[in-house]
């Protein structure tokens, strides 16, 4: 039996792509088996029709255990109907079934609009406060060295950028939502080919642009020796994005699936937990510095 890991690359208001996009898989011979945080897990099976449902749970939030008894019971009414709980990522809830007899267990359209409305709502505060915690230490960095034609300056217009692109979609789709909403009583629907097309193309251009102008910059040094030094210290620094990423995620979703603490609780426990990593780095990278001076 063969697997296959695809990054989730659809915004929350692209959950009807996502289905469909996953109806299509199941059709070329991959079943969705699991749902992570940044991978959908597929298995190889013989190709077949399969019926998915994309949720967006009411009160959305990313901090919302799983284990609450609204959570519960739509599950649970949701399996009576003939519907398999998949697993979530972040605001996206899916449900599958092999039955075509069954019936759609999906909430009506104006429902569906207010929780993507929620759901990026929250998005957004969350957005907002990742944009504080990166962009406002830089911006003081390209304050005292007087430009922002640097490393700080780029990383955040790259961030700019990102949430730039996040909310300008959302709103673009929102108008077009209004419009389908009083006219045909539906939601917009876009290819799934077309929403992963653009937003893999936006995600791949940041990430050039921030490797090239950094590795440009390296390159600028004189010295091959400290030019060594400034790649191991970048490839060191990314390892370590990754890995904090990585911390984040699994903690959120031990959160999310283990406890069912209120969202208060779990923003606390989470970035807490943060904080409390963030500091014994920080101690850790001092007392190296000083150890090395």
């Amino acid at each position: 039996m063969s697997k296959k890991y695809v990054m989730i690359n659809f915004l929350v208001h692209e959950s009807d792509a996502l289905k469909n996009y996953l109806e299509d898989m199941a059709l070329q011979g991959w079943k969705l088996e699991k749902i992570g945080n940044v991978f959908l897990h597929f298995t190889s099976c013989p190709p077949h029709p399969v019926r998915y449902c994309v949720e967006i749970m009411e009160r959305p939030s990313v901090y919302a255990s799983n284990q609450t008894p609204g959570q519960k019971g739509y599950r649970e009414f949701c399996e009576e109907a003939g519907w398999d709980y998949v697993g979530y990522s972040g605001y996206f809830h899916v449900f599958r079934t092999e039955d075509p007899d069954v019936a759609d267990v999906e909430t009506d359209p104006e429902m569906r609009c207010q929780h993507i409305i929620q759901a990026e709502g929250s998005n957004s505060k969350m957005i907002a406060v990742l944009f504080g915690l990166i962009a406002l230490p830089n911006l003081l960095a390209c304050y005292r060295e007087g430009t922002v034609l640097n490393v700080n300056g780029l990383c955040v217009l790259l961030l700019l950028g990102a949430s730039g692109y996040t909310i300008g979609s959302f709103l673009s789709w929102k108008r077009r939502a209004d419009i389908t909403l009083s006219t045909a009583g539906t939601l917009p629907s876009a290819d799934w080919r077309t929403v992963r097309r653009k937003n893999t193309c936006w995600t791949v251009g940041i990430l050039a642009i921030a490797f090239i102008y950094v590795f440009w910059t390296l390159g600028s040094v004189s010295s091959s020796e400290y030019f060594s030094y400034a790649v191991i210290g970048f490839v060191i620094w990314l390892l370590f994005f990754f890995l904090l990423l990585l911390f984040f995620s699994r903690i959120l979703r031990w959160l999310r699936e283990k406890r069912a603490f209120s969202n208060r609780m779990n923003i606390l426990i989470y970035w807490g937990s943060g904080l409390i990593l963030l500091l014994i780095l920080l101690g850790i990278v001092t007392a190296v510095i000083l150890r090395l001076s």
